[in-house]
């Protein structure tokens, strides 16, 4: 809790550009081809509708591949983004805490943000927030 004496209570907000950087997700499946005998390959794939079925089936996930696979085929979608919170500070913290943020946020992108498959995208994303700025002053 804050000391007795006076609190300040701040209105904040921010806007500006955002920016969604969307890489593609690869993983290492394995494919069995039993004609004429049994024979496993593993390939490595990112989803598509094509491979859905076979992308989304632990059974056939030999597991991802390197995070840095899908990097020059990052797309960049933009956006405008804006945040509304309210500070609340005591004139002189004598306690750990020195500030209590609430708010939050959201962000409109020029299109879709496709993050996880077999999920509807949407064209925006929103949040909501409490900080804690935590200190001690010395004299």
């Amino acid at each position: 809790s804050f000391p007795e004496g006076n609190l300040s209570v701040t209105l904040r907000y921010a806007g500006g550009p955002a920016l969604a950087l969307l890489k593609p997700y690869y993983l290492n499946l394995i494919y069995v081809q039993y004609v004429p005998e049994s024979v496993a390959h593993l390939q490595t794939e990112r989803y598509t509708l094509t491979n859905a079925g076979h992308f989304l089936q632990p059974g056939f996930i030999q597991g991802s591949e390197k995070w840095s696979k899908g990097l020059g085929e990052i797309k960049y979608i933009p956006g405008l983004f804006a945040e509304l919170s309210f500070a609340i500070e005591p004139e002189k913290p004598k306690s750990f805490v020195k500030t209590i943020t609430i708010g939050g946020n959201a962000a409109f992108y020029a299109s879709k943000i496709e993050i996880m498959a077999e999920r509807k995208a949407y064209p925006y994303q929103a949040s909501f927030f409490v900080g804690l700025a935590l200190g001690k002053r010395w004299k």
